[in-house]
């Protein structure tokens, strides 16, 4: 399976600018999941899912594309962990059977996102949480340069994105995760495999890649955690305030006796 730029791959060469965004918004999402069901709403390629999985008791990702799938099936194999093809606007699973619901950078894909709420509510228990994310209109405009992606229906705005989900959950939070500068590219090198890329900050740099290799043992190295654990950070849910986030991270909650 090939990366598109709107569904990244772990085992690939990507724009590991755009994938630690992504990194970003599991490792936040991963500290609301431990001991609880999961439901990763169009879990892509599949890392995101696995990310959960390592604190949750038992997570599902579920993708319309057959090809993600198969992905998914092939590289992440553990024992909470399973994966299903289906149209995330037609979940065929019992109502109220996760605890919570992952959904990032999906809204904005489904033409009718009143259905896909809907689905995803109708899949959560009382009480459950949806966590979900989807580009702010005014801000990614901006670094997209004002051309509209091809494969987005629909981009929000703050206030949109507040009535929308409003008609369905309880927004509990609204935060902001913003988008990385081009300083930055250079310290998103895999530290342990390639030369310490050169700059203002190059001194910064090597003390920091220095005492990282010294202190961190050879296995969380190999694990690539020099790679996304650290530097997502840079891109950390709520380091903005909504308005001026390129990107929207909505907590919800399931209310109601439905």
């Amino acid at each position: 399976m090939q990366s598109n730029g709107e569904r990244f791959i772990d085992n690939q060469n990507m724009s590991r600018e755009l994938f630690l965004q992504h990194m970003g918004r599991y490792l936040f999402a991963s500290s609301y999941v431990s001991g609880k069901v999961v439901l990763d709403a169009a879990c892509g390629s599949g890392f995101g899912s696995e990310i959960l999985s390592q604190k949750a008791k038992k997570v599902v990702g579920v993708d319309i594309s057959w090809e993600a799938i198969q992905h998914c099936k092939a590289y992440y194999k553990k024992p909470n962990l399973s994966f299903i093809q289906m149209d995330c606007n037609s979940l065929t699973f019992h109502p109220s059977n996760f605890d919570i619901v992952i959904s990032f950078e999906t809204l904005e894909h489904i033409q009718n996102a009143e259905l896909f709420l809907e689905e995803l509510k109708r899949a959560l228990r009382k009480g459950g949480l949806l966590i979900i994310s989807t580009p702010n209109r005014e801000n990614f405009s901006i670094y997209t340069r004002g051309i509209k992606n091809p494969y987005h229906f629909r981009e929000f705005t703050v206030d949109e994105f507040r009535k929308l989900i409003g008609n369905y959950f309880k927004l509990e939070h609204l935060l902001g995760q913003k988008y990385f500068a081009k300083k930055d590219i250079p310290l998103l090198a895999e530290y342990t495999t390639k030369e310490i890329p050169y700059g203002s900050d190059n001194v910064v740099r090597r003390l920091i890649r220095v005492g990282l290799r010294a202190f961190l043992p050879a296995g969380t190295r190999s694990d690539r955690l020099l790679d996304w654990e650290v530097w997502s950070n840079k891109c950390k849910v709520g380091d903005v305030i909504p308005q001026r986030a390129v990107y929207l991270v909505g907590i919800c909650r399931k209310v109601g006796t439905e």
